[in-house]
């Protein structure tokens, strides 16, 4: 991992999201910067409830990777952000059919179902 991801994902733990942000977005530019990098990005745009861009990244990553799991989750908790209930649904869905093991998921589906009750 580059020094700009380590220091950005320390940021991030201190809450300072929008330092931790332009450290990911430093990080880019390195040759060999993980393809999901925008997975961290949409994380930190989440916390600072920067949906609709945090959507962005988070699908970006699922162009390459339709089962990146961290994306799929990501994404659920932006569209739930965006009160895209649905979407956020059958997001989540997805990332049980690969992980059913995972209480985060589950938990955020019972907050949509309830939604709905």
């Amino acid at each position: 991992m580059s020094k700009l991801i380590e220091y950005a994902k320390e940021l991030e733990e201190k809450g300072r999201f929008e330092d931790a942000l332009n450290y990911y977005e430093m990080a880019i530019d390195e040759k060999g910067c993980p393809f999901d990098i925008r997975k961290d990005i949409g994380q930190v745009l989440n916390k600072l409830k920067d949906y609709e861009e945090a959507l962005n990244c988070f699908d970006l990553v699922l162009t390459m990777d339709e089962h990146h799991i961290d994306s799929l989750f990501g994404r659920a908790i932006s569209l739930i952000g965006l009160n895209r209930w649905v979407d956020a649904y059958r997001s989540l869905v997805d990332a049980i059919n690969l992980d059913n093991t995972n209480a985060n998921y589950w938990y955020y589906l019972a907050i949509i179902l309830k939604e709905y009750d």
